[in-house]
């Protein structure tokens, strides 16, 4: 409507008015939604920023490109326009380069992304489009509007056309989808919210093609009805990543092994002469893992300690007025709940204990607690108690100083979890999450540090680890090594690996079934409870 902001003889275009509004809005949401998922406030703003810089750039190439642009036609942001799909997938390229550099999730990264996307894209078409007379709609003279004449549309069309303010209406449709997504974000797995994500972006732009007339990029037009390669385009996108996640993904990983084991497979046939190698032997084989099977047995029963703790109080934040009360004169917290024991055997079990309590905005800080947990299962009687420190934010928890007993019927032993951090980066359908730890601790007499662990928790106890970094070991024994897993290690009853890998010096060890496990009394700890 009025595409310039006039301040004496100075006209301002709306343009960077409008986009201001709208990346201030997707900053934030942006810092919100990452920070609910556990990937940190941190990681919302730098990716938000990188798509701004990213999309306000380049967006505009596909245009230029089917244009004819010159270069000084991309640096004129008020009269040039973006497109949302050249934004899209632009945004989605930074977004896979980001999460390779920071080591996160892409897929969890990328639904983190998606409602803030779809209320910045209703904040543009209102601020930017509308006020600029770009994606202007079909004439009308009962539901039109007359654009300024120097708005795009007047210069186009002529300032005396009415159009339709299908701008708005787009608008509309993206606060709409906002809120779906909003709704969904905790409960749907990260790859249903893309399919749904990119699922209405199809709606939205079918219906953007019955009501805009500036769409000129079509693949065939019939009157006033076309179909623009943007619709085919998001279609495609929409088909092609349903049948990824649906029914691919399991062949895809299939493959990756598959792809792994002949990398491993050609090179050795091509420079041996006898013997049968199969894939599952190691590629370079160390004359002695025990010390790596030692470490990985301490990363194992440390991880499965701070995962277990972590639910505990995750649990207790989110049943605050429900089973957990404040009491408002002492500011302690009394627990009295059943909860869910999804790492072990044992299915649910009271929860009884107090903490000192306080919480800023997202953030609860526990102090002083005493918490105890008893189960019993068909084969399995457990009890623990937690003692100590610990805040949480979201599914993001730091381990200031917990001390934590466990006695049951397979294993009795006390951990300390020092320094922590432990987090859920992603979540995987009803059963399947995916945590992130670093930290140190401190089994029994036994000191482990750990610089980053990714685990995958199945729940009853089904838990694997990818051990990524520097891991140190004291007590039972003195082992400083350098750990390094593209696949999750997961252990038999006993603490001896049988599947995965981890490359460790240079030398890469591949475990299966049939891999061999020293047989010597183990001396450090694998506890599973």
């Amino acid at each position: 409507m009025f595409p310039y902001i006039t301040i004496g003889d100075v006209k301002l275009p709306i343009f960077s008015f409008g986009l201001s509004i709208s990346a201030i809005i997707f900053l934030f949401l942006c810092v919100k939604s990452t920070k609910e998922r556990g990937l940190g406030e941190e990681v919302g703003g730098e990716i938000a920023t990188i798509i701004l810089f990213v999309i306000v750039f380049f967006s505009k190439l596909p245009l230029g490109i089917i244009y004819g642009w010159k270069v000084q036609d991309f640096f004129r942001f008020w009269e040039t326009g973006h497109t949302l799909f050249g934004g899209l997938l632009l945004g989605v390229f930074a977004t896979l380069i980001y999460s390779l550099i920071r080591k996160i999730s892409f897929i969890e990264l990328l639904s983190a992304l998606s409602y803030p996307s779809f209320f910045a894209l209703a904040s543009y078409r209102v601020f930017v489009c509308f006020l600029s007379g770009c994606c202007y709609g079909f004439p009308s003279q009962k539901f039109g509007i007359t654009f300024h004449p120097e708005s795009y549309a007047g210069r186009t069309l002529g300032g005396a056309v009415k159009l339709f303010p299908s701008q708005l209406v787009e608008a509309v449709l993206f606060t709409a989808f906002g809120f779906v997504i909003y709704t969904k974000r905790k409960k749907e797995t990260p790859e249903k919210l893309i399919q749904i994500y990119l699922l209405l972006l199809t709606i939205q732009r079918i219906v953007a093609e019955l009501i805009r007339r500036d769409i000129k990029e079509t693949f065939f037009r019939f009157e006033w009805f076309g179909i623009s390669f943007w619709a085919v385009l998001s279609i495609a996108l929409f088909v092609a990543t349903s049948l990824f996640f649906n029914i691919l993904k399991p062949y895809f990983e299939e493959l990756k092994k598959i792809t792994k084991c002949l990398l491993i497979l050609i090179p050795i046939t091509a420079f041996s002469t006898s013997g049968i190698i199969s894939c599952s032997q190691n590629n370079k084989k160390n004359e002695n893992n025990s010390e790596t099977i030692e470490t990985l047995r301490t990363s194992y029963t440390y991880t499965f300690s701070t995962i277990f703790v972590s639910y505990i109080f995750f649990k207790i934040q989110q049943l605050i007025k429900y089973c957990v009360f404040k009491d408002e004169n002492t500011q302690k917290i009394k627990i009295n709940c059943t909860l869910d024991l999804r790492t072990i055997s044992v299915s649910r079990g009271p929860t009884k204990g107090e903490c000192d309590f306080s919480s800023d905005r997202d953030k609860a800080i526990f102090k002083n607690c005493e918490i105890e947990i008893r189960g019993e299962g068909e084969n399995q009687a457990f009890w623990a108690k937690i003692y100590g420190d610990i805040e949480t934010v979201g599914f993001n928890a730091f381990f200031e100083s917990i001390t934590f007993d466990v006695f049951s019927s397979t294993s009795s032993f006390r951990i300390e979890i020092n320094n922590t951090q432990s987090k859920i980066f992603q979540i995987e359908g009803e059963t399947i999450r995916y945590f992130e730890i670093k930290g140190e601790g401190k089994i029994g007499e036994d000191k482990i540090y750990a610089e980053r662990i990714i685990a995958k928790d199945e729940g009853s106890g089904n838990i694997s680890i990818m051990p990524q970094g520097d891991f140190e070991i004291s007590g039972c024994k003195n082992l400083k090594l350098n750990m390094y897993s593209k696949e999750y290690i997961s252990f038999d009853r006993s603490g001896c690996p049988i599947s995965g890998q981890v490359k460790v010096g240079g030398n890469e060890i591949i475990f299966s079934a049939q891999s061999d496990c020293p047989q010597e009394k183990k001396t450090c700890p694998f506890i599973v409870f």
